[in-house]
């Protein structure tokens, strides 16, 4: 059957979001904010006693009364245990690619900074992240195509990094309903490090961690540190021999992860946490709790199977903000992958986060906060920089803009200089208030404070920000209603942006990069104008000329525009949301990006979907001279069978190219093909253990559901 996506309004995920970050919601009747700045702590006492009030301020606005009322723990989902099964690989057991080979990799927003992903590789073996495991895949030669190990993690594995010949898997587990009354679960106990078999022929971890076959690990239930709350692993692996991975070392932080950067040998890691209440609270009891309970913790398990904990940090690195925010903290963690038992740095904000971005000098986290007051709303985002140091990050100063980032690619830093773009939607008595700005911060005289020195306001009234990208002195906004304009911004002198160039295209792009220094690349959704709204349709490739940034346009080649649409309404791609998922191989000017195709509609007025008809890659050469010349495409899964059913796929889907070679890969497997003919298969290999494929046979009747629309202009 058709699978339809859960769907959550934007509303309920407000509420949920105050819910678990555990922040004051007072602040909601409160029109005016003070000053973002971060300030310390004077002392122990003052950092108890404001944890203290935050979280009994908390519970009387809605956030769970511990006042004489029982609290349960939540419901714990206890993950497996670290664990790791190789094979040897029969062909060459990891043998180096050939020399000068050229590889595609992670697509990130800065240069210099990585950025995690569900797959990696080094131009010779292919990581890929999936649920719990990590797949191995002996990728080059080709002919030698063979999945070498599979490593179990702990917990739900969310990314991966590769860093030279360390595989870096972050992995985690949460609750359900903590401090709200849940299901306590009771975990069992973890089993001893190097209890598993190390005389497997296959190899084993230095841990003693027990290897099996591909697709065959042991795998036990076990408790983290912590019976409750959420929790972060980062398992470091010793990748030398891809057959023969090693477990190095282990290491879990109370907390989420909202985001992470690896810059050189440095990985910083966001995490969100709220802090543990005694079980049936009372307020004397959280009263008495000391500053060790309030701070979030930590567990180490080295490869001899020793083991270490404690507080992540104390209270003196542990900052709030000027405006109590709640009692949630967000944690700012640096390891040094180059020495692992080195104590690592960490910087405390007992504040919630919401989008995160990093600069080679930097990072930059936001608060968005919603006030209402009179029947009226106002959104601001506080941003506070915390700059990189030999240690880790050290607080800087903060600042405040109207209105709320989209994601990431929103923010941007160029010559000390931050820029920021925001959609400002206000409601008053008589409607809505609704246009976008752009923003650049300095830090003012003192150095004390991120301060306005430049601005634009009142872009695009009654339209949001689609996708926006800074890169070096200029910056391009894209905003939507019912047509796409292309905004191109001159930000060579900070103190004077200007909107150079505007250009209105059809439909919209979520995400922009440049193509060359005078041509941007962009994806997005084509979309059919019906009165003050627009039907959203299939995916759109577009290539824009800025050579002339006052005059922006869509690349011509001859009479033909360099404009591509793929499918109609129903189709998508994950590079849609996900820039991650969208690859382009300079070396080979070719691209790669999964696509859920759906093709024919019963009439053309642009409300009706289409029908399923394929799942997979889709592979362009792209270039200025020809612009997009669609090379093939590769199944993820079987599509169309004979009795009228689909034969879907419902995970991820990666492009990696490797030299000449394009490779899809999926939760299932891998197929590889050459870029010379990507009809030809070159290889392919099934992940042991694979789901069947989902039979969806009735298509033709039901109507696809699309979570979350990015604005209610479109339908």
């Amino acid at each position: 059957m058709f699978r339809r996506p859960f769907v959550l309004s934007v509303a309920g995920l407000s509420l949920l979001a105050v819910a678990i970050s555990g922040a004051n919601c007072g602040w909601l009747n409160d029109s005016s904010k003070g000053e973002p700045t971060l300030r310390p702590f004077g002392s122990e006492q003052e950092f108890r006693s404001y944890l203290t009030s935050q979280a009994t301020a908390n519970s009387r606005n809605g956030g769970g009364n511990f006042l004489g009322l029982p609290m349960g723990n939540g419901f714990f989902l206890a993950p497996s245990a670290p664990m790791l099964a190789a094979a040897e690989n029969s062909a060459s057991d990891g043998a180096a690619g050939a020399a000068g080979s050229s590889y595609s990799t992670t697509n990130i927003q800065e240069v210099g900074v990585d950025e995690s992903d569900i797959i990696k590789n080094n131009g010779e073996t292919i990581y890929l992240l999936t649920g719990d495991q990590v797949h191995v895949v002996n990728a080059m030669p080709v002919e030698n195509l063979a999945e070498v190990a599979t490593i179990s993690i702990d917990g739900f594995g969310n990314s991966l990094y590769l860093a030279n010949n360390k595989l870096v898997v972050l992995s985690g587990y949460g609750s359900y309903g903590y401090g709200y009354g849940g299901i306590d679960v009771m975990p069992m106990p973890m089993p001893a490090q190097g209890s598993g078999d190390s005389s497997s022929s296959s190899g084993s971890a230095s841990s003693g961690i027990s290897a099996n076959a591909p697709g065959t690990p042991v795998s036990s239930i076990v408790s983290g540190p912590w019976s409750n709350g959420t929790q972060t692993t980062v398992t470091l692996v010793d990748v030398t021999q891809p057959a023969k991975p090693n477990v190095d070392k282990i290491i879990r932080f109370e907390g989420s992860l909202a985001s992470s950067r690896l810059i050189g040998h440095k990985l910083h890691l966001v995490l969100t946490t709220l802090p543990r209440l005694p079980e049936n609270p009372t307020q004397s009891r959280v009263d008495a709790m000391t500053a060790g309970q309030w701070l979030p913790k930590y567990q180490k398990i080295n490869s001899d199977g020793s083991t270490s904990d404690g507080n992540v940090a104390s209270w003196q690195d542990c900052l709030r903000p000027s405006d109590p925010n709640g009692y949630a903290m967000t944690v700012v963690v640096t390891l040094d992958l180059d020495d692992p038992d080195a104590a690592f740095s960490a910087t405390l904000v007992t504040a919630n986060v919401g989008t995160i971005y990093a600069s080679t000098e930097a990072l930059y986290l936001t608060d968005t906060q919603y006030s209402y007051d009179n029947f009226s709303s106002r959104t601001d985002t506080a941003i506070h920089k915390l700059q990189f140091s030999d240690a880790g990050t050290e607080y800087v100063a903060s600042g405040v803009v109207p209105g709320r980032p989209l994601s990431q690619y929103s923010l941007g830093e160029w010559k000390g200089y931050l820029r920021v773009a925001t959609t400002n939607e206000q409601y008053v008595p008589r409607g809505e208030s609704l246009s976008s700005g752009v923003y650049v911060l300095g830090l003012g005289a003192d150095g004390s404070a991120l301060e306005t020195v430049g601005k634009i306001e009142n872009i695009a009234p009654g339209e949001k920000i689609y996708s926006a990208r800074f890169m070096g002195d200029r910056g391009f906004l894209v905003t939507f209603k019912r047509i796409d304009p292309l905004f191109v911004v001159d930000l060579s002198d900070a103190t004077n942006p200007r909107i150079v160039g505007e250009l209105k295209v059809p439909g919209y792009s979520d995400h922009i990069q440049l193509l060359d220094d005078h041509h941007l690349l962009t994806i997005g959704r084509d979309t059919i104008e019906v009165g003050d709204f627009a039907w959203v349709q299939g995916v759109l490739l577009t290539i824009f000329d800025v050579t002339d940034p006052a005059d922006p346009k869509i690349l011509k080649i001859g009479d033909r525009e360099a404009r591509e649409v793929i499918g109609g309404r129903g189709t998508y791609s994950e590079a849609n949301s996900n820039p991650k998922a969208f690859n382009y191989y300079l070396a080979r000017n070719a691209l790669a990006f999964p696509v859920d195709l759906y093709e024919g509609q019963a009439n053309g007025s642009g409300m009706d979907y289409g029908t399923h008809s394929f799942t997979g890659l889709y592979v362009y050469r792209v270039t200025v001279e020809n612009g997009f010349e669609q090379l093939g495409r590769i199944a993820s899964a079987d599509g169309l069978q004979g009795n009228g059913c689909f034969a879907g796929y419902y995970g991820s889907t990666r492009g990696v190219f490797i030299d000449n070679n394009i490779f899809n890969v999926t939760d299932r497997g891998v197929r590889v093909a050459s870029l010379d003919d990507i009809r030809m298969s070159l290889g392919q290999i099934t992940f042991a253990g694979v789901q069947p494929l989902v039979q969806d046979c009735f298509w033709a009747t039901v109507v696809p559901t699309l979570a979350l629309p990015p604005s209610s202009d479109l339908r």
